[in-house]
């Protein structure tokens, strides 16, 4: 078994199930612009690229839309139904608590932004277990950019040096989880190991030709590879 002391934890789809409350405040904003309503399948398939780029696809029926004001009135809406739905996945829990015992570092990399992030971490009781937190904000590129990973690791590695921790991290022990292409391309373009999993927005078809390490059909069979 290899020795991961570094989980870097994708949110939407691999986490947490956000779907409902995404197109809630889709559909809130559709119907600002006279747009009738997209069900939770068609806005599944257009999250993971951020929340600019999920504006963009949701309002594509519309030419020359005003990107900035419909950006307003989703994270308006968005920010009154965060955590209306949206619940972790069965096992995350488990999960987080077993690599927390173990003292394993852990972080979470989203191409949604930081503040949102943050507040459905902690409304779901998920924020504490988390070293660090990176969302799509805190970057000039998101996934499948490894800009994110580099970050995780660097600011974790000054962490370990100011307090003079003997635990080292390399990119050998480095373990990015996620649902997505973003997240295996990511990971491979950091030079560290990746983990699809099956139960999240995207088929595996879409990801097998990437090749990931791992393929977890369930967030806890993570615990058998530790």
């Amino acid at each position: 078994m290899e020795k991961f002391e570094l989980f870097i934890f994708d949110l939407d789809g691999t986490l947490i199930d956000t779907r409902k409350d995404l197109t809630t405040a889709v559909n809130i904003m559709r119907d600002r612009f006279h747009l009738p309503p997209l069900d939770v399948d068609t806005v599944t398939r257009m999250v993971g690229d951020g929340i600019r780029k999920l504006v963009e696809r949701s309002l594509e029926e519309i030419k020359n839309v005003d990107i900035g004001h419909a950006l307003e009135i989703f994270s308006s809406a968005y920010s009154e139904h965060l955590v209306e739905y949206t619940k972790p996945y069965s096992g995350v829990n488990e999960v987080l608590q077993t690599l927390k015992d173990m003292k394993k570092k852990m972080a979470v990399l989203t191409n949604k932004s930081r503040d949102f992030t943050i507040e459905i971490l902690k409304k779901l009781g998920l924020y504490n277990f988390f070293d660090i937190v990176v969302g799509s904000d805190n970057l000039t590129k998101r996934k499948p950019d490894p800009e994110g990973i580099v970050r995780i690791i660097s600011t974790l590695k000054r962490t370990e040096e100011s307090e003079r921790s003997d635990g080292k991290i390399s990119s050998e022990g480095i373990l990015m989880i996620g649902d997505s292409k973003n997240d295996i391309l990511s990971a491979r373009n950091a030079g560290v190991k990746s983990a699809y999993v099956s139960y999240g927005y995207t088929d595996l078809k879409d990801v097998k030709d990437l090749n990931p390490d791992y393929v977890f059909n369930d967030i806890t069979d993570l615990l058998k590879i530790l």
